[in-house]
């Protein structure tokens, strides 16, 4: 007798059997077509048109396929554009990997991933947007202080230590100066000065030819940014090490580029006796400072301003600029 149950489900098994080798057949064809047609070099030009437009010169020396639906961009020569009194700033990212979600892109929006090591670290950037808004990502793992271009240049002495940060913004209308989220930092083994570079302040004249400031060691600094409408406020940024103590308050305003940002920071910092009588030149630096940076608590204090390219010479104040604050309790590392 004709078993009407067993046809239809041995029909079934063979559609589903159609159905699954085709969908395979289509991804391999979706797969060789990536590789074989793939424009990857328009990748690398449209990296590079983009990039200009935030005020870098970029060159990609190769572009070629990666796993998934991706790319990868090998030997990125990166340079910034100087701005009146600054000098470009250079460097080198061997190899990178982007990937992207097709169905999103489909859509009208932007979807992307962006991994690369650099400057001795871990950089991972995730990003999603559509015309109205965005959200990006970063992690940061142990990027080397000491090569990151323009850090000596910005605060007149060399600074070292692992830094590692996590960030999630969103950007109403794709503006940082609009974005809203979180920045949490962390820089250990933090160091200022090597015994070699001088700390110039042009507008001091007994500090404008320039003092030798010996390794400070800072210890772990850590803290976080809260930012509401591009306006960021930095919460429990402290350090604390044998030599010295510091903590850092003031805000950061984003700007579109990203180079125009604003920083306003106010800096306290005590230093250990043993490392004052242990070294002429910091007993020096706080003799300059007593008058004006020397608050009753014991600590130095000053502000310093200006772009993250151009910082303006720091100024000694004995009181804070920013309204009182509660201590916030310490981030938790990770």
């Amino acid at each position: 007798m004709f078993d009407l149950k067993r046809f239809n489900l041995a029909r079934l098994i063979s559609r589903s059997g159609t159905v699954g080798l085709m969908v395979a057949f289509g991804a391999v064809v979706y797969a060789v077509a990536l590789v074989v047609v793939f424009p990857y070099e328009r990748v690398g030009e449209f990296a590079e048109a983009t990039a200009s437009t935030l005020g870098y010169d970029v060159e990609i020396g190769e572009t070629g396929p990666t796993f998934g639906v991706g790319v990868k961009l090998d030997e990125i020569r990166v340079r910034t554009r100087p701005r009146a009194g600054s000098k470009p700033v250079s460097f080198l990212i061997e190899t990178a990997r982007v990937t992207t979600s097709p169905l999103k892109n489909l859509t009208g929006g932007l979807a992307y991933d962006f991994e690369a090591e650099v400057f001795g670290g871990q950089l991972a950037v995730s990003v999603e947007a559509d015309s109205k808004q965005g959200e990006g990502k970063v992690n940061v793992q142990g990027l080397d202080l000491a090569q990151l271009p323009g850090i000596k240049e910005s605060f007149g002495i060399p600074l070292a230590g692992k830094v590692s940060a996590d960030v999630a913004l969103v950007l109403p209308k794709l503006k940082a100066a609009e974005a809203d989220g979180t920045v949490q930092i962390q820089c250990a083994g933090c160091s200022a000065g090597d015994g070699k570079a001088k700390l110039r302040v042009d507008s001091n004249p007994l500090l404008a030819e320039g003092l030798t400031i010996p390794r400070l060691r800072l210890g772990d600094l850590e803290g976080r940014i809260v930012f509401e409408k591009g306006t960021g406020r930095i919460e429990g940024m402290h350090a604390k090490s044998p030599d010295a103590e510091i903590d850092v308050e003031g805000t950061v305003r984003l700007a579109d580029p990203a180079d125009l940002s604003q920083l306003d920071l106010y800096v306290t910092f005590k230093l250990s006796d043993k490392l004052v009588k242990s070294d002429d030149k910091f007993q020096l630096l706080l003799q300059l400072a007593e008058m004006q940076g020397k608050r009753p608590d014991g600590f130095y204090g000053f502000r310093i301003q200006g772009s993250p390219r151009h910082l303006r010479d720091p100024q000694w104040s004995k009181t804070s600029p920013f309204p009182p604050r509660s201590r916030t309790p310490k981030p938790n590392a990770g």
